[in-house]
């Protein structure tokens, strides 16, 4: 502990904050705050009931004063952690929260933020009781001990975690947005699929080309932990989610088996209708098979038409089973409504929504991993807050440790965010009218290569240079979708349009870009004063000069123009060889000479969907 600290129990630094019964005048409104009505993602009060005293439950006996902080003794790993405003000062919450009043010697928010440190969550765990409810009770809480210097300090501490958990939360903030944008960039995509449909797609019912098979299951007398000869799985909805669950039941009870490849529906929810593969055994009650007939249509193709938001909106508006739990029946999807094509196209749909999905899953991850890293930058902030080695540099550090968690370089944000910045800084020049797919074609392609980033791309010998189309149109369909940006047809070519959202999320795309905008910077740079073809020209010549080392050739002038003109596509035939002369002496001029290090750029790519 350091020097001028002190160590004491919460119970030591804190008053009782006494109880009222409301029901004593039930007449008289009040506000009640229970334990659900704190928020486990901001940790504030988000709600509170308006009731008459004689409607007041019987856990309605805690008084409230603004400046309190409140912690939720059930559940307590949960982190129902709140600061009562001043609007809901002498008003009542639950006696399943635990009201901290701090003594003069400590800063009310300092406590509060104590309440976060793994110590204290460690305690808590362990202490905790009960199987339904797990539990802390009061005297546990209160011989909790707290370390904490002279109240100025406090003070100070609390100002810096402020700033710096700020920032923090507005990073984790964006990432959750993100992380639902690209789940809803994938459903949108999918929906679209079975809503468009096509001319020549057969319609019809599911039940007329699918049949659904419900689950069964031995008394739980029967179940196993442990896989014992003759005994297989039996699956339930939530092992797809974790293997934590696992139990076995002997083979010859079971009734009902599914493979990996088949089409598991959740019958119960919630969350209702979960369309789910990948495990196989035998399945309960609460699962159903859906059985194509495959000589019209493929599991895959029903996998993913199941799927789609249109079809759940419909299970949800003709579920009629009592509140608590949703489920539903064969007799509710039969009459459902489907069309679909021939199997060769479903085939092909399906490799289209599997790459997809394969994308939006690495994105995830991603998302994932830095809502992770953000959490632990928390704890790491608060092990120095309350060790006293926090300093008033704390906060920009925080911000330059955001900035430096890796962003996934093959998302279609990521490819996304390189064009707009491309464009304000084309636009920043008065050059923006250059700024068109080529270009910004070029710009990813140049800036893969100078910053020795894996952007997921595929680059071929196009006619306007080493292109990958794929790429640059899932950047621009999610660019799209977030109403970010557009490019629209003018003229021969395409121009750079700002949608609605473009100067919000252009700053997000600074904070992404942060750890590359040295390769950015000089690629913008370097085809700032060049129009299309001119940029077209110079990307050529620097990957038909990259393909050369790949390939182990001898280089030489001649060799890559010869590359990047005879060994291209048939149209760079009509540039005049000076211009590839031009392109190399200024990747000399530039030193922007290729070392093999940049992806080959290839013959052919296929289409998308």
């Amino acid at each position: 502990m350091r020097e001028g600290w002190i160590s004491k129990t919460l119970g030591e630094v804190t008053v009782p904050s006494g109880t009222v019964d409301p029901r004593k005048k039930p007449s008289e409104l009040f506000l009640y705050v229970d334990v659900s009505n704190v928020s486990k993602k901001t940790y504030r009060i988000v709600d509170s009931s308006e009731m008459l005293g004689k409607e007041a439950p019987s856990r309605a006996r805690r008084q409230m004063k603004s400046g309190d902080v409140l912690f939720a003794t059930i559940r307590p790993t949960l982190q129902r952690i709140a600061q009562v405003p001043d609007s809901l000062d002498g008003q009542v919450c639950s006696t399943g929260y635990f009201v901290f009043r701090p003594r003069s010697e400590l800063d009310s928010r300092f406590l509060y933020y104590y309440l976060f440190t793994s110590g204290f969550t460690e305690a808590m765990e362990s202490l905790q009781s009960g199987a339904s409810y797990p539990a802390v009770n009061d005297k546990q809480v209160k011989q909790q001990r707290i370390c904490f210097p002279p109240l100025p300090e406090q003070k100070r501490i609390v100002a810096i975690l402020d700033e710096a958990f700020e920032g923090i939360d507005r990073a984790a903030a964006n990432t959750q947005k993100n992380l639902a944008n690209a789940r809803e960039l994938f459903e949108s995509y999918l929906n679209s699929i079975f809503r468009q449909g096509g001319e020549d797609w057969m319609k019809t019912t599911l039940g007329m080309v699918c049949s659904f098979e419900g689950g069964s299951q031995p008394p739980k007398a029967e179940f196993s932990k442990e896989r014992k000869k003759g005994y297989l799985r039996l699956i339930q909805i939530r092992d797809y989610k974790s293997d934590n669950h696992i139990v076995y039941i002997p083979r010859e009870k079971a009734r009902r088996f599914c493979s990996k490849s088949d089409v598991m529906i959740g019958r119960y929810g919630p969350p209702l209708f979960q369309i789910l593969r990948g495990i196989e055994g035998s399945y309960n009650v609460a699962l159903m098979k859906a059985v194509p007939d495959e000589s019209q249509i493929s599991k895959s193709f029903v996998y993913y038409f199941l799927k789609n938001g249109d079809i759940l909106r419909y299970i949800i508006a003709s579920s009629n089973r009592a509140a608590g739990q949703i489920g539903l029946n064969k007799a509710t999807l039969e009459p459902y409504p489907i069309s679909f094509p021939c199997l060769k196209e479903q085939t092909r749909i399906v490799l289209v929504l599997d790459g997809l999905l394969k994308d939006i899953q690495s994105l995830e991850e991603v998302y994932k991993k830095k809502l992770s890293a953000l959490a632990e930058m928390k704890q790491s902030v608060l092990q120095k807050a309350f060790t006293g080695e926090l300093t008033q540099s704390t906060p920009q550090a925080v911000l330059n440790a955001i900035e430096t968690i890796p962003a996934d370089t093959k998302s279609p944000a990521f490819a996304a965010n390189i064009i707009a910045i491309g464009f304000d800084t084309h636009a920043s020049n008065l050059r923006e009218k250059t700024w068109g797919r080529v270009k910004a074609q070029k710009t990813l392609q140049l800036t893969e290569s100078a910053g020795s980033i894996d952007m997921g791309r595929e680059p071929i010998k196009d006619a306007a240079g080493p292109n990958d189309s794929a790429h640059m149109r899932k950047a621009e369909n999610w660019a799209k979708a977030e109403q970010f940006f557009e490019f629209i047809k003018r003229g021969k070519g395409y121009q750079f349009k700002k949608l609605a959202r473009y100067g919000e999320m252009i700053d997000e795309a600074q904070t992404m870009l942060a750890p590359y905008r040295d390769a950015l910077d000089r690629v913008t740079d370097l085809v700032l004063p060049m129009d299309s073809k001119e940029t077209e020209i110079f990307a050529t010549i620097h990957a038909a000069w990259n393909n050369l080392i790949l390939d182990d050739v001898e280089v030489s002038d001649e060799a890559v123009i010869h590359e990047a003109r005879e060994n291209w596509h048939t149209a760079k035939m009509d540039i005049p060889v000076s211009k590839f002369r031009e392109a190399i002496r200024q990747i000399r001029k530039e030193g922007f000479i290729p070392d093999g290090s940049a992806k080959r750029v290839g013959d052919g790519q296929g289409s998308l969907l």
